[in-house]
């Protein structure tokens, strides 16, 4: 198809003259239509959206947590010996009651003093029925103060013994069972969480306050753990700092703290 090279009508085929403007067409080639250029459009780049960041940040919150979840599981039953520990050990370090010993010096006291009158009336010479009765009788009430007395001092030694052997059965298991959750703590690599999160139970809290709604990071969801708990980072923080203080004394300078379950499982 050809088209008039003056005014741009189309031309009829065979014919010598534009049949619009009746110029020649004689020689003068037979110009093509100009194809229209098609305009193209560069793809816009939409910015995320502030609730797609925080539904992105929350669904990687949730697989790094069933991550850690599927991981620290392996150590349960470590985790949960290592927090009985911890709650027994302040329990033992308190030492056994001195109410036994109190009531043991009271006791055999009382049964020396009249072990004493025996003793002064045996001195005196006085034989009569009724001083051998007196004496008689005053030497069982002796007995019955003094065997007590001694009894109550001797189970209050075992006791002491008991006591100080559990407590130094604890302070061990508990560095053991530290430093076997340090190794493990360090074989996964970078944590997100400190070592003192890593306890399932807690990893399930946390996750469990991300599905809800109510953060959508971690670390949103551990300061909420703080405020459900209803203690103060302080009290956390001091008894953390015990421990390691503790595990430090005993040489277990390596092993990480791992006891916050308590002020977070109820």
């Amino acid at each position: 198809m050809a088209f008039c090279s003056n005014c741009g009508a189309q031309l009829i085929d065979g014919n010598k003259f534009c049949s619009n403007c009746g110029a020649v067409v004689g020689g003068v080639a037979a110009v093509a239509a100009p194809i229209p250029m098609q305009q193209t459009y560069a793809p816009v780049m939409q910015q995320p959206s502030a609730f797609d960041q925080a539904a992105r940040a929350r669904m990687e919150s949730l697989t790094e947590i069933s991550n850690l979840i599927n991981y620290f599981s392996q150590k349960q039953p470590q985790y949960d010996e290592y927090d009985l520990c911890n709650r027994r050990i302040p329990f033992l370090q308190k030492g056994v009651g001195k109410q036994r010993i109190v009531w043991g010096i009271i006791l055999c006291s009382i049964g020396g003093l009249l072990g004493l009158n025996i003793v002064s009336n045996l001195s005196a010479g006085k034989t009569s029925n009724y001083t051998i009765l007196a004496v008689s009788l005053i030497a069982f009430l002796s007995l019955c103060f003094i065997i007590p007395g001694v009894i109550l001092l001797i189970t209050r030694s075992v006791a002491v013994k008991k006591n100080s052997n559990e407590l130094e059965r604890a302070l061990t298991r508990e560095a053991e069972l530290a430093d076997e959750l340090t190794v493990h703590y360090n074989n996964y690599g970078f944590c997100i969480v400190g070592a003192e999160y890593t306890n399932p139970k807690i990893l399930m809290k946390i996750a469990d306050i991300i599905r809800s709604g109510r953060a959508y990071t971690i670390n949103e969801a551990i300061n909420i753990l703080f405020n459900d708990a209803r203690r103060s980072m302080k009290q956390l923080q001091s008894a953390l700092t015990l421990q390691a203080s503790r595990q430090a004394a005993r040489g277990a300078t390596s092993a990480a703290v791992f006891s916050a379950a308590s002020f977070f499982i109820r």
